[in-house]
């Protein structure tokens, strides 16, 4: 009776092992097509589990949502991955990441997002094991906030590059620990909200892309740690208001470019830090007013781009403290006359060295205060410089302060009456007289020095009333070419005739008093 229970206990198990054999053959039979397919078999958990040997990172199997190029070719040890993420979203427990394992010895890591792949977040686990990691680029991805202490403590890493990602806010200790970065590029992103502690313990920065972002306020003292900085660019934002404070411990700022915001004026002392500023652009904003101090400080400045503005006029001490300027740009603005007085500080730089003065495009009136410009032209040893003034025109036949006319005059005048008592009909003359008298745009060199109108209003050395000019530095010939040689006797005489005549006046208005 024993026996025939043990054999029906023995039958028992063999067909337990006979009804289970085909499932583990299927699963392990899986594994083995998966593998030489290049996947990795995956169990879904909250952490990945290792389950079969590590794919290797660098084995560019595009059946991976994540393929990756490396170099050197032979994979060892590679120092170089350029990877492509595809299929869907790529979570942050997927097992392709898993892979990093395989090739701890990076240097240099670039992820570019497909179309067909998705990334909304800095990968920090796999980013903290690469402790050789020099460079990390991360392109095309929906990363909308980079995060408190995003790329861990990485001590050899020198460049983060996250161009087109979406990212709008940058919070506090974004980028912090990372004591060697240099580079820190954020541009062509949706970036509003820049946390005040958002660039902090970054010691070694050098440059700095904020450009084509959504920015329209900066942080005071926002930038105050980045002392090492050389380069910042905010160009192609949404920036109306420009504040001392907001530069603030940029000491060692070479390079500032604020072209293509919505700046309308620049105040006082604005640059007043930024002492080893060099190139300095605000072109392409809507400037209309630039308060005479707001270049003050700028002593090493080589480069001014003020063109594509609304400025239609500029104090004459504007760039007494930019005297170093080998460029100075004032294209396409509202500009009515430059005069001597304006460029005095640069003269040395316009006659001597290779400095530039581009005025095209502006609404330049001719009269007497551009006489400057054919000396300049005359003397300057650069070509460049004269081939820019040639091409610099001015509108003739129009004064600083245009007259207009009367609307009750123009209402009730009808023109001179014949000895019949009719209107005199001399449209004809007038059109010839307004033919004559409209203003035209000629250029300044083909004009001719003689041909400036010169006002009696006009006629001094300066040409600009303004106290801070007069220095001693207008004794040259063509301000008495200008005024005194043309108007210089006539107006000396004219005054002391008028005077003589005020005079008689006077006289006969007192006697007739008298009596």
């Amino acid at each position: 009776m024993r026996t025939i229970n043990i054999d029906r206990t023995l039958t028992g198990l063999m067909l337990v092992l006979l009804a289970t054999l085909p499932c583990t053959t299927v699963a392990r039979s899986y594994e083995k097509q998966t593998m030489r397919k290049g996947k990795s078999a995956q169990i879904v958990s909250s952490a990945p589990t290792i389950t079969t040997p590590l794919m290797d990172l660098c084995s560019e199997d595009i059946n991976m949502k994540l393929a990756c190029h490396c170099s050197p070719e032979s994979h060892a040890k590679a120092q170089k991955a350029s990877c492509s993420i595809f299929d869907g979203e790529l979570p942050r427990k997927d097992y392709n990441w898993l892979a990093f394992h395989t090739q701890t010895e990076l240097e240099h890591l670039k992820f570019t997002v497909r179309k067909s792949g998705n990334l909304t977040y800095i990968p920090s686990d796999v980013i903290a094991t690469l402790y050789k990691l020099r460079t990390l680029t991360i392109e095309y991805g929906i990363i909308s906030d980079i995060y408190p202490f995003a790329f861990g403590n990485l001590t050899e890493l020198r460049v983060i590059n996250l161009p087109n990602n979406q990212i709008v806010t940058l919070h506090g200790n974004a980028f912090a620990h990372h004591k060697s970065l240099e580079e820190l590029m954020l541009e062509n992103n949706y970036i509003k909200k820049i946390d005040r502690d958002a660039f902090v313990d970054v010691p070694k920065l050098i440059k700095l892309n904020l450009a084509n972002n959504s920015i329209f306020n900066l942080h005071d003292n926002g930038f105050e740690e980045l002392t090492k900085l050389e380069e910042l660019r905010l160009e192609s934002n949404q920036i109306a208001v420009l504040a001392r404070e907001y530069f603030k411990g940029l000491e060692n700022l070479k390079i500032l470019k604020l072209s293509y915001n919505d700046v309308e004026y620049l105040g006082a002392f604005v640059f007043a830090d930024l002492w080893s500023l060099q190139m300095l652009f605000l072109d392409s904003n809507r400037i209309e007013k630039i308060d005479e101090r707001a270049f003050d400080g700028l002593t090493s400045l080589n480069y001014l781009h003020l063109e594509n503005n609304r400025i239609t006029t500029i104090d004459s001490a504007t760039f007494t403290s930019v005297s170093a300027l080998q460029l100075l740009n004032l294209d396409s603005n509202r500009l009515t006359t430059m005069t001597y007085g304006h460029i005095v500080p640069l003269m040395d730089n316009l006659v001597n060295n290779s400095a530039l003065l581009s005025l095209r495009d502006n609404r330049l009136i001719c009269d007497c205060r551009l006489s400057w410009m054919y000396d300049l032209s005359d003397r300057t040893r650069n070509e460049e410089l004269r081939e820019s003034l040639k091409g610099i025109d001015c509108i003739l036949g129009q004064t600083p302060e245009e007259p207009t006319r009367s609307p009750l005059a123009s209402s009730y005048d009808f023109g001179q009456l014949d000895e019949n008592g009719e209107y005199i009909d001399d449209s004809a003359s007038e059109n010839d007289a307004l033919a004559k008298e409209a203003p035209q745009t000629v250029n300044v060199l083909k004009l001719g020095r003689e041909e400036l109108p010169c006002p009696e209003e006009l006629a001094g050395p300066t040409g600009d009333p303004n106290p801070r000019e007069s220095k001693g530095l207008f004794n040259l010939s063509w301000n008495s070419s200008a005024a005194g040689d043309r108007y210089g006797g006539n107006i000396g005489s004219s005054s002391i005739v008028l005077l003589a005549i005020v005079t008689v006046g006077l006289g006969v208005v007192r006697r007739t008093l008298s009596c």
